[in-house]
């Protein structure tokens, strides 16, 4: 697993977590709106790139550990 290089509050988690998207032709990540972020908690949106559907909202963390968590509210 890569080292976050990332130690600054703010925008540092999200850039490092998009550049992993930077030339993958499935996946595009979107920076999220900043309504998105303080109201409905999320950094960044993963959208498949072929049919530009949301596949999930995500919250970035700043961390060296990785955290899975998935929740969709309207199941």
């Amino acid at each position: 697993m890569a080292e976050l290089k990332h130690k600054d509050k703010g925008d540092a988690g999200y850039d490092f977590f998009a550049s992993h998207f930077d030339n993958n032709k499935t996946y595009s990540c979107v920076k999220a709106t900043l309504d998105q972020d303080r109201y409905k908690g999320f950094d960044a949106i993963l959208i498949n790139a072929e049919t530009q559907k949301v596949i999930a909202n995500i919250d970035v963390k700043n961390t060296q550990d990785a955290f899975f968590l998935i929740i969709d509210p309207l199941k």
